[in-house]
Formats: structure tokens, sequence, C-alpha cells
């Protein structure tokens, strides 16, 4: 998974092992609602979501070909922890290190997916090796990662050091 340095939310991309293109995550602003984030496969739309505003607990509405669920993510811990409610994979969990450089994405014993973010590159990079089906969750899973990652980046580098999220 990439983006460019300046393009801090508007375009990521996940490439295959061949440097090739196989999900664009793209964002449609509007000024009275979230952002509204569209998961591509090739030119097909294969999915969207929305971050909801006002909650006490970051959440993201998530839909299309897996039907429609939420990603939570726990407020009150020190590792990245964000669990699905509803869809295909209810109860699965996305975990993180201390550090945001490290991730997996589990449901139940089964292991779904690894991440590791790549730390001394220009552009913010991330691997991730898919162990489990359905992919397009694991896709999902890491877009939504990689977009707090960025929302704990830019809030902390303009408010006191703190974070929006934990």
């Amino acid at each position: 998974m990439t983006n460019k340095l300046w393009s801090m939310r508007e375009r990521l991309e996940i490439r295959d092992e061949n440097d090739v293109i196989v999900y664009v995550l793209e964002s449609r602003h509007s000024w009275f609602a979230p952002a509204k984030w569209m998961i591509f496969r090739g030119d097909e739309e294969v999915g969207t979501f929305r971050h909801k505003l006002f909650s006490w607990v970051p959440t993201w509405h998530v839909s299309g070909a897996l039907g429609e669920f939420k990603f939570k993510q726990k407020v009150f811990s020190s590792k990245h922890h964000i669990y699905v409610e509803d869809g295909p994979l209810p109860g699965a969990v996305v975990t993180g290190n201390f550090w945001g450089t490290q991730f997996s994405v589990t449901d139940g014993d089964r292991a779904l997916a690894r991440a590791q973010a790549h730390v001394m590159t220009i552009r913010n990079k991330v691997s991730i090796e898919i162990l489990g089906e359905p992919e397009l969750f694991v896709v999902f899973a890491m877009f939504i990662v990689q977009l707090i990652r960025f929302e704990k980046k830019s809030s902390s580098s303009t408010t006191s050091g703190t974070g929006r999220y934990t």
C-alpha cells in the first residue's frame, strides 16, 4: 500500500508483488457530510465507507460487495484495536502495535492478514500479506488503518502532541 507524500488523503493504492495496482482508494469530499471513501478494483467500485461524525467511538460505516458492516475503534487502548460489527466477519479484529507500524487482521483464531509499515521511506508504504479470505475485507481494514494513522499524525502535529485516536 502506498501514497504520495503530498497527497495524504486523496488517493491510496494497493499493489501486488509485481507492482501492479490492484485496489485504489479515492475520496469525495462534501461541505455538509463526512468524506466518502470509494474502493476500486480496476474500473469497478467494490465498496465505500464513511467515518461517522459525532460518535463516542470512532466508527466507519462500510458498504459494498461484502454487504454492510462497521469498523469501530477501541478508544482507551495503548495499541491500535479495531473491531467489526455485522457483515461477513462479525467479531473480527484489527490490532496494531503501540507505534502503529505492525498490524494483523484476525477472525477468532484465524489470521487473515499481517502488515508492516516501512519507516524509512519517502512514500508512506505498508507491506501487506493476505493470509485468508475474503480479500476485500482485508483491503477495507488496511485502508481504514492507514486513514487512522494519517489522522493521528495530522492531529498530533497540529495539537500539543496528543492525537485524536489512541
